[in-house]
Order: C-alpha cells, then sequence, then structure tokens
C-alpha cells in the first residue's frame, strides 16, 4: 500500500510539472462594504480590444471575484509583462475611491507585488 502511495505521488507529481496550462488567477477581494469594479481593457494581437467589467457587490464580510488565467508553472517576470503588454487600462472604483492605471511599469508592479502562493500563481488585489 505504501509503495503504492508513493508511486500515486510521483504520477500526480509528475503530471502536474509536466501539465503546459497551469491555471493562475486574478483574485479580487471586495472589503469597501459597497460595490466595487475592476475594469480592464485588453488588446489581442489583432488590434481589436475587448472591456472586461467586473462588479463586485458589497456584501457584509469580503466579497471575492477570481480571473482564471493559463501562463505555466509560476507567473515570471517576462510572463507578467507579456499579459500587461495586452491592457490598455485598468481601473479600480469603489465609492471611496478611483484608481486608473494607464502607465504599464505601475501595471507590472500591482500585478509582480500582489503575487501570492507556493508558486506565485495568485494575484490577489483588495479594493477598499
Amino acid at each position: 500500500m505504501r509503495c503504492f502511495r508513493l508511486i500515486l505521488f510521483v504520477f500526480i507529481l509528475a503530471y502536474y510539472l509536466t501539465s503546459c496550462d497551469v491555471p493562475g488567477q486574478i483574485k479580487l477581494v471586495n472589503q469597501s462594504g459597497s460595490t466595487a469594479y475592476y475594469k480592464y481593457i485588453v488588446v489581442d494581437e489583432s488590434g481589436q480590444t475587448d472591456t472586461v467589467d467586473i462588479e463586485l457587490l458589497g456584501i457584509k464580510g469580503e466579497n471575492t471575484a477570481t480571473l482564471f488565467l493559463g501562463f505555466g508553472h509560476r507567473w515570471y517576470e517576462n510572463q507578467i509583462m507579456d499579459y500587461v503588454n495586452s491592457i490598455e487600462r485598468i481601473e479600480l472604483r469603489t465609492v471611496n475611491d478611483t484608481t486608473v492605471l494607464n502607465d504599464k511599469k505601475k501595471m507590472y508592479d500591482l500585478f509582480q507585488d500582489h503575487r501570492k502562493g507556493v508558486f506565485k500563481r495568485t494575484v490577489k488585489i483588495k479594493l477598499k
């Protein structure tokens, strides 16, 4: 039985490490007590823009939303930069504050500085 568990563990670990698109996530946490918004505009390779506008309701306690992305085993600096280069603008809005990021360096710093977890696959952004 012990040998079976070891083989199963090795198999799962090998499968995990060889998979090509490990899900990463941007976790948005609304701590403002009222409705908050996370909006970003993405430009694809052909130059077409797409706007994603996420509304986080002001439910008592924490209200969260999660965006799932695929970027390999870790979110390395060059992968963050590739993602940031596809974004034209990020807007974070609450009743208390509005932050608009147009600068690629500031966007990069936002994602780089808020990485969490063992493999740095989660970016946690708190809206207050």
